[in-house]
């Protein structure tokens, strides 16, 4: 708890000058439209916005180019300025009008009877030239140093065969250089007011710097020094680099939060500041207390990192009440929303809570109430102060207790005069940092000059840009700042204002049988995704069914990671090493890299899709596995422990080799699709003393194409497809074992041609006739017959699913067929795939092969089984 005397106020009374969650030095919005009463029905050919354009009152400096670099040159270099014209000025809420009579006559015309005369004079300095609007009469040369930049559109309007210009100057809303003359005028009213803020005073993220706070902050602690304040709640803006950094740019400031917790005693804030004041009735103690939202923990994941609790609010103000001793009025400074606000409101004890949010005063003059004498005594907080603004708070003590109050608020209008200090500190700012990101960057998205970059194609903008510029799958995102909106072309300073983050990037790889898991739990709990159809079943991802032995790249922030809320539910843990680039710069260099180009990235990032279908080269490796076995029995040739009931002690010598890959190198496209693919399965039993036995033997060389950009709507998508097979044994099988023959060694030319699908759990359907040429037999001539392939992948939990696969051939009659030929064979393989790690599966797998003959001594269908478990190493390589 700190202490502080303060000076002498008015009898019987209290006065609080309040603001908050204000936004810092660089904050104050603006707010351009088109002026349609005054462009009419004319076409609007460009919509162009300007930084190189200054105002002071009613008059405005452009430059000639619209750079602010060619104004900072100018005021600095004594320009001469000639007469050269007069127009029309039109003074609105939140934008002025200017018409150039001489280059815009018919809209100097529809102006408006309440538009007033300007002169117009052309200002040149070396390198350096711009329009200088004066009210009529005005002083020439101004006063240079007390102009501010202002955000504005150059309109160009085709009327009948001529092009006319106007110009939509910015009226600065909640400018912060006349926020603090509002609180200084206020201090100055009300002598030995106290003045308090609940949060948000300075500035945070920086959009011009990337990672970086903001120049405008040390701006801002000065401002804060120079007001001296009672009592300072410290919000988001103020916490942004972290405790210890924010502490040390603090310094003596009187800080306080309540519900703050730190391991760390150097990174403790006092939980109230006790201030007494003399109302001439005798010392009124004021206690002020500070509540952080504990949502800022999720925006400053450096909180918890620096060992930082907020703890609930309601639990510790009641603590702290507890705690306060001979306390005449309780002040709880917070910046929250309507729900924190309504919590901290019902505690009882309290008397002011400065922090209502939603509350617009722009048509409130005062607020005066009145107190029952049963609500002096506790209960819950009688007055709630507005932050819109500033407020002059008035409190009428009674026997040194609370009994009325007013509230007047003061808006922030461009009638009062910025704060000389501060607003030289705001354009030096400006007149370095603009120059550097006047250029267009962005299009106006559609085909109308005039249309808005709302947020939800900025986000979707900007998440496309994650996904390219991390060469990511699926991107999960914070929440983007939300900033006023400016019609026609986007400069890269209006751009990076919605990037003022310090978001970094962290990529993390996701196998395919994990990932509709993590879409459908992220789908409630991110703010901001692309790459996939989130709470989607059978998403896709890149056009495709998700694979699942591919590893996936998902990308998200640091910030997301440290939400608690969404790590309850998305558990992402293979982490990619390497630099982390901030969210900001992924995304400014894609968008400059378009823009490089002269490509539109609005129009080509907006309409990205999850079932785009971008070409794609896969090194697949289905399974790969493999095991040597060597066993060495004990020599006995006589016999000699042959009635041992022990097999390692009777078993003879033999070795096992076993082999089963199945690998593939593919290509896909919208229109095309390839492989090529090879098949083996091998094994072999040699036992000491007698023949090598093969238990399998197959090798399978093949190549296919598809056209899927050839669809064909049979109830679902079909596609033709053509493969070319060449189907081999590796040694021919042994047709007498006495006599040591074999047979002619198995080798199969196949081409078959048909139609293949997919959909969902069916991950391959194909059904096609084909030819097969026996090579082991040069007499044979062509078979027909057909083929089918079925392949399906059951999804069970994540990292586990059930798959099967069945390829089988149907053979017709040939000339010449014997006990060699078949009917049918069939090979079906099932397996249930658990994940093991990104690369490797373990899977208890049945093998069934199924075969009948053309002749009568095989046309009894007969069936060969495997029964068994693999560890493999499974995966597909995007090259």
């Amino acid at each position: 708890m700190w202490w502080m005397w303060s000076g002498l106020a008015v009898a019987g009374e209290l006065a609080l000058v309040t603001s908050g969650a204000t936004g810092g030095i660089g904050s104050g919005g603006w707010h351009l439209e088109i002026p349609k009463d005054i462009v009419g029905d004319a076409a609007v050919v460009e919509v162009e916005p300007l930084h190189g354009v200054m105002a002071q009152d009613r008059a405005l400096l452009i430059a000639s180019d619209g750079q602010a670099s060619t104004l900072s040159l100018l005021r600095t270099r004594a320009p001469a300025c000639t007469r050269t014209g007069e127009g029309r000025l039109q003074r609105r809420r939140t934008e002025m009008i200017l018409v150039d009579a001489a280059i815009a006559p018919t809209m100097a015309g529809t102006i408006g009877p309440d538009s007033s005369p300007v002169e117009l004079w052309r200002c040149r300095a070396t390198g350096s030239e711009a329009t200088l609007v004066l009210p009529q009469g005005g002083e020439v040369p101004p006063a240079w140093d007390r102009f501010e930049h202002r955000l504005s559109l150059r309109i160009e309007v085709e009327i009948g065969q001529q092009t006319e210009r106007l110009f939509v100057v910015g009226v600065p809303q909640g400018d912060p250089a006349r926020r603090i003359t509002a609180i200084e005028q206020a201090l100055t009213r009300r002598p030995g007011a106290l003045w308090v803020d609940a949060g948000s005073f300075v500035d945070g993220t920086s959009a011009v710097r990337d990672g970086g706070l903001s120049l405008h902050r040390p701006t801002g602690f000065l401002a804060l020094r120079r007001l001296a304040p009672a009592a300072l709640a410290p919000g988001r803006n103020e916490l942004t680099p972290g405790a210890a950094a924010f502490l040390a740019e603090a310094g003596e400031l009187p800080y306080v939060a309540t519900n703050w917790s730190a391991e760390d005693a150097a990174l403790a804030l006092p939980s109230s500041r006790v201030v007494q004041v003399d109302t001439g009735e005798g010392p009124v103690s004021v206690a002020f207390l500070g509540i952080v939202a504990p949502s800022i923990s999720r925006w400053v994941p450096a909180l918890a990192e620096e060992g930082i609790l907020l703890t609930d609010p309601v639990e510790a103000l009641t603590a702290a009440l507890e705690e306060l001793e001979d306390i005449d009025l309780v002040v709880v400074l917070v910046q929250g929303g309507p729900e924190l606000i309504q919590r901290i409101q019902r505690i009882g004890g309290i008397d002011v809570v400065v922090g209502e949010q939603g509350q617009r005063v722009d048509r409130l003059g005062a607020v005066e109430l009145s107190l029952r004498e049963g609500w002096i005594e506790g209960g819950p907080a009688p007055i709630t102060v507005p932050l819109d603004g500033v407020a002059e708070v008035t409190l009428v003590l009674e026997g040194q207790r609370l009994s009325a109050a007013r509230i007047e608020p003061t808006r922030i209008t461009p009638e009062l005069e910025p704060d000389q200090e501060v607003l030289a500190a705001i354009n030096a700012v400006r007149d370095e940092v603009s120059p550097r990101f006047e250029r267009p960057l962005l299009q106006p998205p559609g085909s109308s000059p005039t249309a808005v970059l709302d947020d939800e194609t900025w986000t979707r903008v900007a998440c496309a840009a994650v996904l390219e510029a991390m060469d990511a799958h699926v991107a999960l995102l914070s929440s983007l700042p939300s900033v006023p909106v400016v019609p026609g072309i986007q400069t890269e300073l209006l751009v990076v204002e919605r990037l003022a983050l310090l978001d970094r990037l962290v990529v993390h790889r996701v196998r395919g049988d994990q990932l509709q898991h993590l879409l459908d739990t992220a789908a409630q709990a991110v703010p901001v995704a692309c790459g996939a159809p989130f709470g989607e079943k059978a998403a896709l991802v890149g056009g495709r069914s998700i694979d699942p032995i591919r590893s996936y790249r998902v990308v998200t922030t640091d910030r997301l990671l440290a939400n608690g809320s969404v790590q309850a539910v998305i558990q992402l843990d293979d982490r990619l090493q390497g630099p982390s680039p901030t969210l900001r710069s992924a995304v400014l260099g894609v968008l400059q890299g378009y823009a490089g180009r002269g490509r539109d990235a609005v129009e080509i990032l907006s309409q990205r899709s999850p079932s785009d279908l971008d070409p794609l080269w896969l090194l697949r490796m289905t399974r790969a596995s493999g095991s040597v076995s060597s066993f060495r029995g004990v020599p006995d040739p006589g016999g000699l422990y042959s009635e041992i009931p022990e097999t390692l002690a009777t078993s003879p010598s033999s070795v096992t080799v076993a082999t089963d890959l199945d690998l593939a190198l593919e290509y896909s496209s919208r229109v095309f699709a390839w492989d090529l693919r090879s098949k083996l399965l091998w094994s072999e039993l040699d036992v000491e003393g007698e023949d090598a036995t093969e238990q399998s033997d197959d090798l399978r060389l093949s190549t296919s194409a598809s056209l899927p950009g050839a669809d064909l709507e049979l109830g679902t998508p079909w596609v033709p497809y053509a493969e070319l097979l060449f189907d081999s044994e590796i040694t021919p099988t042994i047709a007498d074992l006495q006599l040591g023959t074999r047979n002619p060694r198995q080798r199969d030319l196949s081409l078959t041609a048909g139609l293949s699908s997919s959909s969902g759990w069916l991950t391959r359907l194909r059904i096609g006739a084909l030819l097969l040429k026996d090579l082991s037999v040069v007499d044979k001539g062509l078979e027909p017959g057909g083929r089918l392939e079925i392949t399906t992948r059951v999804p069970l939990a994540p990292g586990v699913s059930w798959a099967t696969s069945l390829d089988g051939f149907l053979f017709a009659n040939s000339r010449g067929q014997d006990a060699s030929d078949l009917r049918f064979k069939a090979l079906v393989d099932t397996r249930l795939e658990l994940g093991v790690l990104r690369w490797l599966s373990a899977a208890p797998y049945a093998q069934v092969f199924a075969f009948q003959g053309r002749v009568d001594q095989t046309r009894d269908p007969a069936v060969a089984y495997t029964l068994g478990a693999s560890v493999d190493l499974v995966g597909a390589l995007e090259l």
